[in-house]
Protein backbone atom coordinates (compact mmCIF):
# COMPACT_ATOMS: atom_id res chain seq x y z
CA UNK A 1 0.00 0.00 0.00
CA UNK A 2 1.56 3.30 -1.01
CA UNK A 3 0.80 6.43 1.09
CA UNK A 4 -0.06 9.91 -0.49
CA UNK A 5 -0.55 13.14 1.52
CA UNK A 6 -1.81 16.19 -0.20
CA UNK A 7 -2.41 19.35 1.63
CA UNK A 8 -1.35 23.32 0.53
CA UNK A 9 0.95 25.85 1.04
CA UNK A 10 -0.03 29.70 1.11
CA UNK A 11 3.38 30.91 2.07
CA UNK A 12 4.67 30.13 -1.83
CA UNK A 13 3.27 33.27 -3.04
CA UNK A 14 4.20 35.02 -6.17
CA UNK A 15 3.23 38.63 -7.28
CA UNK A 16 1.86 39.34 -10.37
CA UNK A 17 5.18 40.25 -12.25
CA UNK A 18 6.31 39.35 -16.02
CA UNK A 19 4.62 37.02 -17.88
CA UNK A 20 4.93 33.64 -19.54
CA UNK A 21 5.97 34.78 -22.91
CA UNK A 22 8.90 36.94 -21.38
CA UNK A 23 9.66 34.34 -18.96
CA UNK A 24 8.50 31.38 -20.05
CA UNK A 25 10.93 29.05 -17.45
CA UNK A 26 13.17 26.22 -18.27
CA UNK A 27 10.99 22.69 -18.24
CA UNK A 28 7.47 23.64 -16.55
CA UNK A 29 6.03 20.28 -16.52
CA UNK A 30 8.91 18.05 -16.68
CA UNK A 31 9.89 17.61 -13.04
CA UNK A 32 7.79 18.45 -9.87
CA UNK A 33 5.40 21.52 -11.13
CA UNK A 34 2.01 20.19 -13.41
CA UNK A 35 2.07 21.44 -17.20
CA UNK A 36 0.79 24.55 -17.10
CA UNK A 37 -1.44 25.01 -20.08
CA UNK A 38 -3.53 21.91 -19.32
CA UNK A 39 -3.58 22.61 -15.47
CA UNK A 40 -4.89 26.29 -15.98
CA UNK A 41 -7.39 24.66 -18.81
CA UNK A 42 -8.90 22.49 -16.04
CA UNK A 43 -9.08 24.94 -13.32
CA UNK A 44 -10.72 27.91 -15.83
CA UNK A 45 -13.15 25.80 -16.59
CA UNK A 46 -14.12 25.23 -13.12
CA UNK A 47 -14.48 28.32 -12.45
CA UNK A 48 -17.52 28.46 -10.36
CA UNK A 49 -15.91 25.95 -8.43
CA UNK A 50 -15.98 27.38 -4.81
CA UNK A 51 -13.56 27.52 -1.89
CA UNK A 52 -13.64 24.54 -0.22
CA UNK A 53 -16.08 23.77 2.56
CA UNK A 54 -15.24 21.71 5.71
CA UNK A 55 -16.66 20.36 8.74
CA UNK A 56 -14.04 22.52 11.05
CA UNK A 57 -12.58 25.81 11.08
CA UNK A 58 -10.04 25.30 7.93
CA UNK A 59 -12.43 27.81 6.02
CA UNK A 60 -11.95 30.86 8.04
CA UNK A 61 -7.72 30.16 8.07
CA UNK A 62 -7.94 29.66 4.61
CA UNK A 63 -10.06 33.16 3.64
CA UNK A 64 -7.37 34.66 6.10
CA UNK A 65 -4.21 33.41 4.11
CA UNK A 66 -5.96 34.37 0.35
CA UNK A 67 -7.55 37.80 2.01
CA UNK A 68 -4.81 39.52 0.42
CA UNK A 69 -5.13 37.94 -2.81
CA UNK A 70 -4.85 41.54 -4.74
CA UNK A 71 -1.95 41.84 -6.91
CA UNK A 72 -1.06 37.80 -7.09
CA UNK A 73 -0.66 35.79 -9.74
CA UNK A 74 -0.58 32.77 -7.05
CA UNK A 75 -1.89 32.28 -3.76
CA UNK A 76 -0.35 29.39 -3.01
CA UNK A 77 0.64 25.71 -4.17
CA UNK A 78 -0.69 22.44 -3.42
CA UNK A 79 0.83 18.90 -3.81
CA UNK A 80 1.34 15.28 -2.77
CA UNK A 81 4.25 13.93 -1.28
CA UNK A 82 5.19 9.84 -0.67
CA UNK A 83 3.69 9.45 3.01
CA UNK A 84 6.36 7.00 3.82
CA UNK A 85 9.54 8.58 2.31
CA UNK A 86 8.50 12.43 2.57
CA UNK A 87 9.91 12.26 -0.62
CA UNK A 88 7.82 14.98 -3.42
CA UNK A 89 6.01 13.02 -5.74
CA UNK A 90 6.60 14.11 -9.82
CA UNK A 91 4.02 16.60 -11.58
CA UNK A 92 2.45 16.63 -8.15
CA UNK A 93 2.73 20.26 -7.32
CA UNK A 94 0.21 23.39 -8.67
CA UNK A 95 -0.24 26.87 -8.50
CA UNK A 96 -3.57 28.27 -6.27
CA UNK A 97 -4.91 30.99 -8.27
CA UNK A 98 -7.37 31.90 -5.35
CA UNK A 99 -7.25 29.84 -2.35
CA UNK A 100 -7.48 25.78 -1.87
CA UNK A 101 -10.13 24.95 -4.61
CA UNK A 102 -11.71 21.54 -5.46
CA UNK A 103 -10.45 22.10 -8.71
CA UNK A 104 -7.07 22.84 -7.75
CA UNK A 105 -6.53 19.82 -5.89
CA UNK A 106 -8.44 17.33 -7.75
CA UNK A 107 -6.17 18.28 -10.80
CA UNK A 108 -2.65 17.69 -9.13
CA UNK A 109 -4.00 14.63 -7.51
CA UNK A 110 -4.65 13.01 -10.69
CA UNK A 111 -1.38 14.05 -12.27
CA UNK A 112 0.24 12.52 -9.62
CA UNK A 113 -1.61 9.03 -9.62
CA UNK A 114 -0.35 8.72 -13.49
CA UNK A 115 3.23 7.67 -12.05
CA UNK A 116 1.70 5.49 -9.34
CA UNK A 117 2.16 1.74 -10.51
CA UNK A 118 0.88 0.54 -7.29
CA UNK A 119 -2.93 -0.69 -6.80
CA UNK A 120 -4.25 0.28 -3.41
CA UNK A 121 -3.38 3.29 -2.33
CA UNK A 122 -4.08 5.54 0.98
CA UNK A 123 -4.64 9.60 0.32
CA UNK A 124 -4.14 11.32 3.15
CA UNK A 125 -6.05 14.80 2.67
CA UNK A 126 -6.75 17.15 5.76
CA UNK A 127 -10.19 17.68 4.91
CA UNK A 128 -10.15 14.04 3.31
CA UNK A 129 -14.14 13.65 4.85
CA UNK A 130 -15.54 16.29 2.22
CA UNK A 131 -12.91 16.30 -0.31
CA UNK A 132 -13.31 12.35 -0.84
CA UNK A 133 -17.11 11.75 -0.88
CA UNK A 134 -17.80 13.26 -4.59
CA UNK A 135 -14.33 12.63 -6.01
CA UNK A 136 -15.51 10.42 -8.35
CA UNK A 137 -18.13 12.15 -9.46
CA UNK A 138 -16.20 14.92 -10.44
CA UNK A 139 -13.60 12.56 -11.94
CA UNK A 140 -16.49 10.88 -14.30
CA UNK A 141 -17.71 14.88 -15.47
CA UNK A 142 -15.34 16.94 -15.08
CA UNK A 143 -12.00 15.58 -15.35
CA UNK A 144 -9.68 15.01 -18.21
CA UNK A 145 -8.80 11.70 -19.25
CA UNK A 146 -5.28 12.16 -19.30
CA UNK A 147 -5.41 12.14 -15.42
CA UNK A 148 -8.36 10.05 -14.37
CA UNK A 149 -7.82 7.39 -11.94
CA UNK A 150 -7.80 3.91 -13.50
CA UNK A 151 -10.84 1.39 -12.03
CA UNK A 152 -7.90 -0.86 -11.36
CA UNK A 153 -6.91 1.48 -8.09
CA UNK A 154 -8.46 1.41 -4.82
CA UNK A 155 -8.40 4.75 -2.57
CA UNK A 156 -8.37 4.55 1.07
CA UNK A 157 -8.85 8.19 2.40
CA UNK A 158 -7.46 9.61 5.77
CA UNK A 159 -7.34 12.59 7.75
CA UNK A 160 -3.80 13.34 9.55
CA UNK A 161 -3.05 12.66 12.86
CA UNK A 162 -2.76 16.34 14.23
CA UNK A 163 -6.51 17.38 12.33
CA UNK A 164 -8.49 14.91 12.86
CA UNK A 165 -9.08 15.65 16.74
CA UNK A 166 -10.66 19.11 14.85
CA UNK A 167 -13.27 17.22 12.81
CA UNK A 168 -16.23 16.43 14.27
CA UNK A 169 -16.07 12.55 15.95
CA UNK A 170 -19.99 11.37 14.71
CA UNK A 171 -19.11 9.00 11.52
CA UNK A 172 -15.33 10.00 11.42
CA UNK A 173 -13.88 6.55 12.40
CA UNK A 174 -13.48 5.68 8.91
CA UNK A 175 -10.98 8.40 8.27
CA UNK A 176 -8.50 7.84 11.25
CA UNK A 177 -5.15 6.38 11.17
CA UNK A 178 -5.44 4.67 14.01
CA UNK A 179 -8.15 2.19 12.19
CA UNK A 180 -6.61 1.92 8.93
CA UNK A 181 -5.12 -1.45 8.53
CA UNK A 182 -1.39 -1.29 8.05
CA UNK A 183 -1.32 2.34 8.61
CA UNK A 184 0.70 1.36 12.26
CA UNK A 185 1.73 4.82 13.50
CA UNK A 186 2.16 6.92 10.43
CA UNK A 187 0.26 10.76 10.92
CA UNK A 188 0.78 11.41 7.66
CA UNK A 189 1.65 14.52 8.11
CA UNK A 190 4.08 15.00 5.75
CA UNK A 191 3.57 18.03 3.69
CA UNK A 192 3.67 19.99 6.94
CA UNK A 193 7.27 19.01 7.16
CA UNK A 194 7.85 19.82 3.34
CA UNK A 195 6.71 23.05 3.45
CA UNK A 196 7.88 24.22 6.86
CA UNK A 197 11.46 23.30 4.96
CA UNK A 198 10.43 25.32 2.09
CA UNK A 199 8.66 27.88 3.05
CA UNK A 200 11.58 29.97 3.23
CA UNK A 201 12.05 30.23 -0.32
CA UNK A 202 8.62 32.41 -0.31
CA UNK A 203 9.83 35.44 0.39
CA UNK A 204 13.12 35.20 -2.67
CA UNK A 205 10.07 33.81 -5.25
CA UNK A 206 7.53 35.71 -4.38
CA UNK A 207 8.90 38.72 -6.72
CA UNK A 208 10.41 36.77 -9.37
CA UNK A 209 8.65 35.98 -12.71
CA UNK A 210 6.68 32.93 -13.14
CA UNK A 211 8.72 30.81 -15.38
CA UNK A 212 11.72 31.43 -12.86
CA UNK A 213 10.11 31.13 -9.77
CA UNK A 214 8.70 27.30 -11.16
CA UNK A 215 12.17 26.39 -12.04
CA UNK A 216 13.63 27.28 -8.82
CA UNK A 217 10.85 25.48 -6.97
CA UNK A 218 11.49 22.30 -9.13
CA UNK A 219 15.28 22.68 -8.19
CA UNK A 220 14.54 23.29 -4.56
CA UNK A 221 12.02 20.03 -4.51
CA UNK A 222 14.96 17.75 -6.34
CA UNK A 223 17.52 18.60 -3.92
CA UNK A 224 14.67 17.99 -0.73
CA UNK A 225 14.15 14.36 -2.80
CA UNK A 226 17.88 13.87 -3.16
CA UNK A 227 18.49 14.18 0.35
CA UNK A 228 15.84 12.18 1.55
CA UNK A 229 16.76 9.27 -0.65
CA UNK A 230 20.71 9.33 0.95
CA UNK A 231 19.54 9.35 4.11
CA UNK A 232 16.68 6.52 3.66
CA UNK A 233 19.23 3.67 4.87
CA UNK A 234 20.10 5.59 8.12
CA UNK A 235 15.96 6.69 8.28
CA UNK A 236 14.70 3.29 8.05
CA UNK A 237 16.97 2.04 10.38
CA UNK A 238 16.04 3.84 12.98
CA UNK A 239 12.35 3.24 12.64
CA UNK A 240 12.96 -0.41 12.22
CA UNK A 241 14.91 -0.69 15.81
CA UNK A 242 11.77 1.92 17.08
CA UNK A 243 9.59 -0.84 15.84
CA UNK A 244 10.48 -3.51 17.04
CA UNK A 245 10.55 -2.09 20.73
CA UNK A 246 7.18 -0.63 20.31
CA UNK A 247 5.76 -3.72 19.02
CA UNK A 248 7.00 -6.06 21.64
CA UNK A 249 5.33 -3.40 23.83
CA UNK A 250 2.21 -3.25 22.05
CA UNK A 251 1.93 -7.47 21.98
CA UNK A 252 2.94 -7.37 25.75
CA UNK A 253 -0.30 -4.98 26.02
CA UNK A 254 -2.63 -7.14 23.99
CA UNK A 255 -1.76 -9.96 25.76
CA UNK A 256 -2.48 -8.68 28.96
CA UNK A 257 -5.69 -7.47 28.10
CA UNK A 258 -7.28 -10.30 25.96
CA UNK A 259 -6.33 -12.93 28.77
CA UNK A 260 -9.02 -11.52 31.39
CA UNK A 261 -11.50 -11.80 28.54
CA UNK A 262 -14.23 -14.54 27.40
CA UNK A 263 -13.04 -15.96 24.27
CA UNK A 264 -16.47 -15.86 23.20
CA UNK A 265 -16.27 -11.98 23.68
CA UNK A 266 -12.75 -11.76 21.79
CA UNK A 267 -14.03 -13.94 18.57
CA UNK A 268 -17.13 -11.49 18.44
CA UNK A 269 -14.70 -7.99 18.42
CA UNK A 270 -11.97 -9.68 15.88
CA UNK A 271 -14.86 -10.63 13.96
CA UNK A 272 -16.37 -7.42 13.84
CA UNK A 273 -12.68 -6.06 13.03
CA UNK A 274 -12.31 -7.76 10.41
CA UNK A 275 -15.88 -7.14 8.87
CA UNK A 276 -15.07 -3.61 9.19
CA UNK A 277 -11.34 -3.77 7.43
CA UNK A 278 -12.63 -5.56 4.48
CA UNK A 279 -15.53 -3.18 3.66
CA UNK A 280 -14.79 -0.56 0.88
CA UNK A 281 -15.31 2.96 1.47
CA UNK A 282 -18.51 4.21 1.98
CA UNK A 283 -18.57 1.34 4.84
CA UNK A 284 -21.66 0.16 5.42
CA UNK A 285 -20.58 -2.97 8.17
CA UNK A 286 -21.08 -2.03 11.75
CA UNK A 287 -18.47 0.36 13.52
CA UNK A 288 -16.21 -1.40 16.41
CA UNK A 289 -14.91 1.35 17.21
CA UNK A 290 -17.82 4.50 17.66
CA UNK A 291 -18.12 5.27 21.21
CA UNK A 292 -20.63 7.54 20.85
CA UNK A 293 -23.80 7.12 22.56
CA UNK A 294 -21.94 5.08 25.68
CA UNK A 295 -21.09 8.43 27.01
CA UNK A 296 -22.93 11.67 27.08
CA UNK A 297 -22.24 15.03 27.95
CA UNK A 298 -23.67 17.12 29.99
CA UNK A 299 -24.90 19.53 27.39
CA UNK A 300 -26.22 17.07 25.45
CA UNK A 301 -28.53 15.75 28.73
CA UNK A 302 -29.45 19.65 29.26
CA UNK A 303 -30.59 19.65 24.96
CA UNK A 304 -32.31 16.50 25.58
CA UNK A 305 -34.32 17.71 28.91
CA UNK A 306 -35.29 21.02 27.03
CA UNK A 307 -36.22 18.61 24.32
CA UNK A 308 -39.34 16.77 26.48
CA UNK A 309 -40.48 20.04 28.41
CA UNK A 310 -41.66 21.42 25.15
CA UNK A 311 -43.44 18.44 24.44
CA UNK A 312 -44.76 18.90 27.55
CA UNK A 313 -45.37 22.32 26.95
CA UNK A 314 -46.90 21.48 23.66
CA UNK A 315 -48.83 18.42 24.91
CA UNK A 316 -50.83 21.25 27.46
CA UNK A 317 -48.66 21.19 30.23
CA UNK A 318 -47.71 24.04 32.35
CA UNK A 319 -45.01 25.87 32.59
CA UNK A 320 -44.62 26.65 36.47
CA UNK A 321 -41.70 29.36 36.11
CA UNK A 322 -39.61 30.75 33.24
CA UNK A 323 -36.47 28.40 34.77
CA UNK A 324 -37.80 25.02 33.76
CA UNK A 325 -37.41 22.44 36.04
CA UNK A 326 -33.58 21.36 34.23
CA UNK A 327 -32.82 25.12 34.48
CA UNK A 328 -33.43 24.94 38.47
CA UNK A 329 -30.99 21.52 38.80
CA UNK A 330 -28.86 23.49 36.51
CA UNK A 331 -28.41 26.37 39.04
CA UNK A 332 -28.34 24.23 41.60
CA UNK A 333 -25.23 22.27 40.45
CA UNK A 334 -23.64 25.27 39.43
CA UNK A 335 -24.12 26.97 42.64
CA UNK A 336 -22.84 23.20 44.41
CA UNK A 337 -19.78 24.43 42.14
CA UNK A 338 -19.18 27.55 43.19
CA UNK A 339 -19.44 26.49 46.92
CA UNK A 340 -16.73 24.16 46.20
CA UNK A 341 -14.95 26.82 44.73
CA UNK A 342 -15.28 29.34 47.58
CA UNK A 343 -14.01 26.52 50.31
CA UNK A 344 -11.02 26.16 48.32
CA UNK A 345 -10.57 29.64 47.99
CA UNK A 346 -10.99 30.15 52.32
CA UNK A 347 -8.21 27.10 52.27
CA UNK A 348 -5.78 29.70 50.02
CA UNK A 349 -6.39 32.45 52.30
CA UNK A 350 -6.02 30.75 55.23
CA UNK A 351 -2.37 29.81 54.35
CA UNK A 352 -1.59 33.13 53.14
CA UNK A 353 -4.05 36.22 54.34
CA UNK A 354 -3.82 39.52 52.20
CA UNK A 355 -6.43 42.09 51.88
CA UNK A 356 -6.98 41.34 48.28
CA UNK A 357 -7.63 37.68 48.56
CA UNK A 358 -9.84 38.94 51.67
CA UNK A 359 -11.73 40.95 49.87
CA UNK A 360 -12.03 38.73 47.00
CA UNK A 361 -13.19 36.06 49.34
CA UNK A 362 -15.81 38.26 50.93
CA UNK A 363 -17.09 38.98 47.22
CA UNK A 364 -17.58 35.83 46.28
CA UNK A 365 -19.64 35.26 49.25
CA UNK A 366 -21.93 38.20 48.78
CA UNK A 367 -22.34 36.99 45.06
CA UNK A 368 -23.12 33.20 46.50
CA UNK A 369 -25.74 34.74 49.06
CA UNK A 370 -27.28 36.61 46.31
CA UNK A 371 -27.85 33.71 43.86
CA UNK A 372 -29.17 31.65 46.99
CA UNK A 373 -32.31 33.24 47.49
CA UNK A 374 -33.29 33.32 43.79
CA UNK A 375 -32.36 29.47 43.30
CA UNK A 376 -34.26 29.15 46.96
CA UNK A 377 -37.61 30.66 45.27
CA UNK A 378 -37.38 27.63 42.79
CA UNK A 379 -36.62 25.35 45.65
CA UNK A 380 -40.25 25.34 46.67
CA UNK A 381 -41.94 26.13 43.26
CA UNK A 382 -40.00 22.76 41.87
CA UNK A 383 -39.94 20.99 45.26
CA UNK A 384 -43.25 21.48 46.94
CA UNK A 385 -42.80 19.56 49.82
CA UNK A 386 -39.78 20.81 50.87
CA UNK A 387 -41.01 23.42 53.33
CA UNK A 388 -43.16 20.31 55.02
CA UNK A 389 -39.93 18.05 55.41
CA UNK A 390 -37.58 21.16 56.65
CA UNK A 391 -40.11 21.83 59.27
CA UNK A 392 -40.29 18.05 60.55
CA UNK A 393 -36.75 18.02 60.38
CA UNK A 394 -36.79 21.20 62.59
CA UNK A 395 -39.13 19.47 65.24
CA UNK A 396 -36.77 16.45 65.22
CA UNK A 397 -33.14 17.94 65.12
CA UNK A 398 -32.42 15.76 68.33
CA UNK A 399 -33.66 13.08 67.19
CA UNK A 400 -32.61 12.30 63.32
CA UNK A 401 -34.89 10.05 61.75
CA UNK A 402 -34.41 6.90 60.96
CA UNK A 403 -34.58 6.77 57.51
CA UNK A 404 -30.85 7.59 56.88
CA UNK A 405 -28.01 6.90 59.74
CA UNK A 406 -27.37 10.06 61.51
CA UNK A 407 -24.38 10.46 60.07
CA UNK A 408 -25.54 10.93 56.62
CA UNK A 409 -28.75 13.12 57.72
CA UNK A 410 -29.03 16.37 56.58
CA UNK A 411 -29.74 19.66 59.05
CA UNK A 412 -32.42 22.20 58.26
CA UNK A 413 -29.66 24.64 59.49
CA UNK A 414 -25.92 24.63 58.45
CA UNK A 415 -23.29 24.70 60.44
CA UNK A 416 -22.05 28.23 60.00
CA UNK A 417 -23.63 31.47 58.24
CA UNK A 418 -21.33 30.98 55.41
CA UNK A 419 -23.09 30.52 52.42
CA UNK A 420 -20.83 27.92 51.29
CA UNK A 421 -22.40 25.68 53.71
CA UNK A 422 -25.25 26.20 52.91
CA UNK A 423 -27.60 23.25 51.99
CA UNK A 424 -29.19 23.44 48.75
CA UNK A 425 -31.82 20.71 48.75
CA UNK A 426 -31.24 19.47 45.77
CA UNK A 427 -33.16 15.74 45.14
CA UNK A 428 -30.59 14.00 46.05
CA UNK A 429 -30.29 15.82 49.54
CA UNK A 430 -33.58 14.36 50.09
CA UNK A 431 -34.30 10.02 51.49
CA UNK A 432 -35.12 8.27 48.42
CA UNK A 433 -38.00 6.73 50.70
CA UNK A 434 -39.32 10.80 50.19
CA UNK A 435 -38.63 12.11 47.34
CA UNK A 436 -42.00 11.12 45.62
CA UNK A 437 -43.71 13.12 48.01
CA UNK A 438 -41.05 16.08 48.15
CA UNK A 439 -40.22 17.29 44.92
CA UNK A 440 -42.09 16.75 41.54
CA UNK A 441 -42.67 14.32 39.58
CA UNK A 442 -39.36 12.88 37.53
CA UNK A 443 -36.82 15.66 39.45
CA UNK A 444 -35.12 13.22 40.97
CA UNK A 445 -34.19 11.18 37.74
CA UNK A 446 -33.52 14.58 35.95
CA UNK A 447 -30.88 14.86 38.49
CA UNK A 448 -29.21 11.65 38.31
CA UNK A 449 -28.75 12.58 34.22
CA UNK A 450 -27.38 15.90 34.94
CA UNK A 451 -25.14 14.31 37.46
CA UNK A 452 -23.76 11.17 35.54
CA UNK A 453 -23.27 13.35 32.60
CA UNK A 454 -21.57 15.86 34.93
CA UNK A 455 -19.21 12.50 35.98
CA UNK A 456 -18.67 11.54 32.54
CA UNK A 457 -17.57 15.14 31.47
CA UNK A 458 -14.92 15.06 34.64
CA UNK A 459 -13.67 11.51 33.74
CA UNK A 460 -12.87 12.86 29.95
CA UNK A 461 -11.20 16.67 31.14
CA UNK A 462 -9.04 13.75 33.28
CA UNK A 463 -8.20 11.87 30.40
CA UNK A 464 -7.29 14.38 28.22
CA UNK A 465 -5.12 16.19 31.08
CA UNK A 466 -3.57 12.42 31.24
CA UNK A 467 -2.71 12.38 27.77
CA UNK A 468 -1.22 16.35 27.64
CA UNK A 469 0.84 15.07 30.87
CA UNK A 470 2.08 11.83 29.16
CA UNK A 471 3.24 13.99 26.18
CA UNK A 472 5.13 16.64 28.10
CA UNK A 473 6.86 13.95 29.99
CA UNK A 474 7.93 11.47 26.80
CA UNK A 475 9.28 15.31 25.35
CA UNK A 476 11.13 15.70 28.92
CA UNK A 477 13.07 12.81 28.95
CA UNK A 478 14.03 12.75 24.99
CA UNK A 479 14.81 16.43 24.53
CA UNK A 480 15.64 17.73 28.14
CA UNK A 481 19.00 16.45 29.49
CA UNK A 482 19.78 18.91 32.49
CA UNK A 483 17.84 20.97 34.92
CA UNK A 484 18.60 24.93 34.51
CA UNK A 485 21.75 26.22 36.53
CA UNK A 486 22.49 22.24 36.42
CA UNK A 487 26.03 21.49 35.76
Amino acid sequence: MMFMCMDANFRLKNNLVSNYSQDPGLGIGWAYMVPRKPYEDYVVSQADDGDISTCVSFQAIAKANIKKANGLRVTGTGGLVCGRSEMILPVSIGNLQKGERYSNMDYVFGSAMKTVAVPLILISYDIACQWFINLFKRMNEHWPDSIKIPPSKTLIPAIPKLHEPMHQSAGHQVFSLNFIPGAGLSDCECLERVWAHHNALGNSTKTQGPGSRQDVLDDHFGFWNWQKYINLGRTLLRRYKAAVADRNIQREGHRGLSEPLEKELLLDWEAMCVEWDADNFPKSAKNPYETDGITISEAQVKKDLALEEQKRLAAGGVAFHETTAAGFLSYGLELEEVQRRIKRLVKETAKQTTDRKEGTLTEQRNLLRARLRNYEQLAYMYMLGLLQYQINLQRRNTSPPTLLPAASQPLVEPSSDKPEDSILWLPSSIPAQMREKVCQLGLPEMEDKLREAQCQDALESVRHILKIKTRMILFKNRNIRASAGGG
